[in-house]
């Protein structure tokens, strides 16, 4: 029963977060960098552009889903406990070559794009050199991944910092994605 209590309590609290706006009177000026949110219905990637035209796709979560569920046929419950409650972190670094029109383009200012990409290093547990030069794959990350501290709340951490439009809080990724396609 205290479990059921604990997920309606936590759902409530996630809605009431997710619908509370943050820097919403935000000014951008006429220079500009664009930078792409993707959203595959239940993760956000921060998608940055580097100098040679080739994008960068930033995802940190967990090490349990990123490293032993390929697929949502491979989820177990026990996969499932082990990645909501306490896991180590990890960030993926996917690499594209073409703009996807599924992307969410934002338009951000040098300040702000100089903060997403300190922010983005600052995760890596080790890193060295440029952001844009990290080989496509999974490196180790800051942070534990708990159902506070998700994905997704990484990310609007990220933006909220920045001082992009951002929720209070927010675990599910259309609660950032949908403030951008508005």
């Amino acid at each position: 029963m205290r479990v059921i209590a604990i997920i309606l309590i936590i759902g409530m609290l996630s809605y009431i977060l997710m619908t509370r706006k943050t820097n919403v009177k935000r000014t951008l000026d006429a220079h500009y960098d664009t930078i792409y949110l993707k959203d595959n219905g239940s993760h956000l990637d921060i998608i940055l552009q580097n100098e040679a035209r080739v994008y960068k796709a930033y995802g940190w979560g967990s090490k349990e889903f990123y490293t032993n569920v390929p697929t949502w046929g491979d989820l177990s419950f026990k996969k499932a406990l082990k990645a909501l409650f306490y896991d180590e972190s990890i960030i993926r670094v996917n690499t594209y070559h073409d703009l996807s029109s599924e992307w969410i383009p934002i338009k951000v200012s040098k300040q702000e794009l100089t903060y997403i990409e300190q922010s983005i290093c600052n995760s890596f547990k080790r890193y060295e050199g440029n952001i844009y030069y990290i080989s496509s794959g999974l490196h180790e990350a800051h942070g534990q991944y708990t159902p506070f501290n998700t994905c997704n709340t990484w990310v609007n951490d990220i933006f909220k910092g920045a001082g992009l439009l951002s929720r209070k809080w927010l675990i599910f990724s259309s609660g950032l994605s949908n403030l951008y396609k508005e």
